[in-house]
């Protein structure tokens, strides 16, 4: 039977009539198989139906344990560009429409940006409107995404509307210092155009982007699990041919980082997170750590595709001798009949903040999600202490 996506009124996807919250794993580590991703606890995977940029095209894998279909159709969305496109989409889109695991589509990526004169587009939204519009007269039951740059303002952005159904971008902001102007990298040093140039940047992009989708699109961040040394390429920059990577450049986040980044994400308008794991390896630490978060966030699914509540929780702050910026961030999920709150230090600083507002439920105490502590709940507030970059996921409990 052939799958149906609909998006809910919260932005949230619907399969099927059940609701999804994507744990996409966008790139196949080396030495990876789809088993590892469904072990690992993502729930679906990107499918290079044409290949693009550095990537082959791949077949459908006879095996899926489980992982739903997300096909990049790279090009082919720009008919105007090729007059063979047209027959070449037309075919994948009526080979794929009605599986049973498909689940969206993925647009020309980053369209609004090319490497070599960041003020030009690679490709138009007009021409990739002509790809879309095939693809809905094909299949109207299944969402095109389109990825972005972190780049470029909203309103350039949001004329790329009229051709996809699902945005995002890709802030990677974790870095080692004086790094090379690889690809993706502005020739002042900085890999992120925000003055926020910490990993809370995140934060900022996510919101960004709800903006980009006019509070009507899911948004699908793309979560840095990579070293931006594995980007480079003489290919980009011929420059460096000579050197190769830098070995002492390879910077992979922790996964403290990768965890405040997810939930950040999630906490300012995320509806899916896409794992960058471009270059990374089973035999590498940093998969022990992604295999680690992507295995927390698969057990608080149904929180993550919860409806969010409107709880009017007030914070406030003990001066620890730090100023308090954004802030601890928070989002309050209902799954069922149960509450949870979702709360994320944006700050380098610790950070100890008493919320009010609690008085509105029957809650008496706040248990703290895998790490077998509650806090108490007196007179409608809590109180609670966080590390730098620290994430807290609280059950409302009676």
């Amino acid at each position: 039977m052939s799958s149906r996506v609909t998006i809910r009124e919260d932005r949230i996807l619907e399969f099927n009539g059940q609701p999804f919250f994507a744990l996409q794993g966008r790139h196949m580590p080396v030495g990876a198989s789809l088993k590892d991703l469904a072990e690992a606890g993502f729930n679906c995977f990107r499918l290079t139906s044409f290949g693009g940029m550095k990537m082959s095209g791949q077949p459908m894998p006879e095996e899926r344990y489980g992982l739903k279909i997300c096909a990049y159709l790279y090009n082919r969305m720009n008919l105007h560009s090729d007059p063979a496109f047209t027959q070449e989409l037309t075919a994948v889109i009526e080979r794929l429409k009605d599986h049973p695991d498909l689940l969206a589509y993925e647009t020309y990526n980053e369209p609004a940006w090319r490497p070599d004169a960041p003020m030009l587009v690679s490709q138009t939204a007009e021409d990739l409107a002509t790809g879309y519009q095939l693809v809905k007269k094909i299949d109207p039951y299944h969402p095109i995404h389109q990825g972005h740059s972190a780049s470029a303002t909203v309103e350039a952005l949001q004329e790329y509307n009229i051709a996809a159904d699902i945005v995002g971008c890709n802030p990677y902001p974790v870095m080692p210092p004086h790094m090379r102007q690889h690809v993706g990298i502005r020739p002042d040093g900085r890999a992120l155009d925000s003055p926020d140039q910490q990993i809370s940047a995140v934060a900022d992009y996510t919101a960004k982007m709800v903006q980009v989708g006019e509070s009507q699109k899911p948004v699908w961040m793309q979560l840095q699990a990579m070293a931006w040394e594995d980007f480079y390429s003489p290919l980009w920059r011929p420059e460096f041919a000579a050197q190769g990577k830098d070995p002492g450049a390879m910077l992979h986040p922790t996964y403290a980082q990768m965890r405040y980044m997810a939930f950040a994400n999630i906490i300012n308008g995320a509806s899916g997170l896409l794992f960058s794991m471009y270059q990374v390896a089973l035999d590498q630490p940093v998969w022990q750590d992604i295999r680690r978060l992507v295995g927390e966030l698969r057990d608080l699914h149904d929180i993550l595709a919860g409806h969010t509540t409107n709880l009017p929780l007030r914070p406030r702050y003990r001066n620890l001798g730090y100023s308090i910026w954004k802030g601890v961030q928070i989002l309050v999920k209902q799954a069922g009949d149960q509450l949870y709150l979702l709360a994320a230090n944006s700050a380098f600083d610790p950070a100890e903040v008493t919320w009010s507002g609690f008085n509105q439920t029957s809650a008496t105490h706040l248990r703290v999600l895998g790490e077998e502590r509650q806090v108490p709940i007196h007179n409608g507030a809590a109180t609670d202490t966080f590390e730098p970059y620290a994430v807290h996921v609280y059950a409302l409990t009676s």
